[in-house]
């Protein structure tokens, strides 16, 4: 029996949307409230763009994708993939951004932020699914059925 087919992070684009919107909104704004004041220089614009890029890098969100075997975080530059099938640790960050770390027998590394687990719990079911699958060699063991998949709304 085949698989399950993969899924990925639903919400990535309109995170994706912000992000630009946020990093070309307020420098644009910056301009704006510059030249209203008579402040604006080539040089200050510049900053402000600068400023804008800056923003778009830290405000980026990764993209998480699982497939077969594989979960994928693609962040701006780098993308980090673990073995869902030969996990060797599954570590809970806490602070300020929550992450989780999950790691490999072969070392690859990708941590992943929790609200995309709860946002897509479509995700967390295939990894399961994908997990029992590889024990069983069946579609599916039963071990999943009893979970109850609920998103927690956001206050």
């Amino acid at each position: 029996m085949n698989p399950p087919p993969g899924t990925e992070d639903t919400q990535w684009a309109g995170d994706a949307r912000a992000a630009v919107g946020i990093a070309a909104g307020f420098p644009s704004l910056l301009v704006v409230v510059d030249t209203a004041a008579g402040f604006v220089t080539v040089l200050r614009a510049s900053l402000w763009i600068g400023l804008g890029l800056v923003l778009l890098a830290v405000l980026w969100p990764t993209k998480v994708s699982a497939a077969p075997g594989l979960l994928t975080a693609r962040g701006l530059v780098r993308r980090h993939h673990v073995h869902t099938d030969r996990l060797a640790s599954v570590t809970w960050h806490n602070g300020i951004a929550q992450r989780l770390l999950l790691e490999d027998i072969d070392g690859n590394r990708a941590e992943v932020d929790p609200r995309v687990f709860v946002a897509n719990p479509a995700a967390i079911r295939y990894l399961c699914v994908l997990m029992c699958w590889r024990i069983s060699s069946a579609s599916s063991c039963g071990c999943c059925s009893g979970i109850q998949w609920v998103a927690s709304s956001s206050r």
